[in-house]
């Protein structure tokens, strides 16, 4: 499977180049690694795909990553509990969409060595963010975004990392999903007035020609840009094809419904895993992984 980490630097360098003939010392960008990772509910009715059979194969890649955020979906409290247990390294930050406890959650875990937790929050898509359990618009189904606000220690930096998973069915919940995002993240960031970096991943339950996407990718325009993919503004050439939908049958062309969206960071790679197990697909969903950068 594809999920070796790229090559980069993570830790305060120094490289040299030159200005007007003297060697000048530049400072090597702090990258950190950040995957998005639908991990299908535990559905009973899976068959060979069913939960037990994947579980192992799952901690097995997201420890390979070596991530530092990592963005789930479709968690359901049992399978976060078997994940945390063994991915000791990380702390996770998780709310049910049915009450708050039950339900599915989107949740992050967050590389406790480096991160100190400084807050934390969960809304729920719909016309009452604020009331749990809501149900928005067309939805068929609660939905809700988490988020964290974290220091990064290596860096003495502060990162918003929001994690969120739209609903398959509403068109009209997706569209107006993606507007409550966008200005819950403003909120969040200052009103738009800060340049608090943002990573957003999920599943978005869109591809990138459909509105949904072109609201999150127009969300911020101040002095430090716009929440744009990572993909296409990593610096080393994205890898991994262009789908991240399979059905746990084949991968589907074109199909990439799951995303990091960035904002004030570098993104140095991008890429669209492929992990296995006995031949069978992880997840109904392949994982996206990107290095950014300071």
């Amino acid at each position: 499977m594809n999920c070796s980490p790229p090559k980069f630097a993570v830790g305060p360098a120094l490289a040299l180049s030159l200005t007007l003939g003297t060697a000048v010392p530049a400072e090597t960008p702090i990258a950190f690694r950040v995957v998005t990772y639908n991990i299908r509910y535990d559905n009973p009715d899976d068959g060979p795909n069913i939960w037990t059979n994947r579980r192992e194969a799952m901690v097995k890649y997201l420890r390979e990553t070596k991530a530092d955020v990592i963005g789930m979906q479709e968690v359901l409290p049992h399978q976060r509990d078997y994940l945390a247990e063994r991915l000791t390294d990380y702390a996770v930050y998780s709310v049910g969409r049915d009450d708050g406890v039950k339900g599915e959650a989107t949740p992050i875990f967050y590389r406790k060595e480096r991160y100190e937790l400084l807050d934390k929050g969960t809304f729920w898509l719909s016309e009452t963010p604020d009331k749990v359990g809501s149900k928005g618009w067309d939805a068929g189904l609660p939905r809700v975004v988490s988020w964290v606000n974290l220091r990064d220690k290596l860096a003495d930096k502060r990162l918003l990392a929001v994690n969120t998973h739209f609903d398959n069915r509403g068109v009209q919940a997706r569209l107006e999903s993606a507007k409550l995002l966008t200005r819950k993240i403003d909120e969040l960031d200052g009103d738009g007035a800060s340049v608090l970096p943002v990573v957003l991943t999920g599943d978005f339950n869109c591809t990138a020609r459909q509105e949904p996407y072109k609201i999150l990718a127009a969300a911020k325009s101040n002095e430090t840009g716009k929440l744009t993919d990572a993909q296409f503004i990593s610096r080393k050439p994205h890898t991994g094809g262009d789908s991240t939908s399979n059905g746990f049958k084949e991968i589907r062309p074109g199909a990439k419904i799951d995303f990091i969206f960035v904002h004030g960071l570098a993104a140095l790679a991008h890429q669209i895993d492929d992990p296995r197990v006995d031949g069978r697909f992880v997840s109904d969903h392949q994982p996206v992984q990107a290095t950014l950068a300071w």
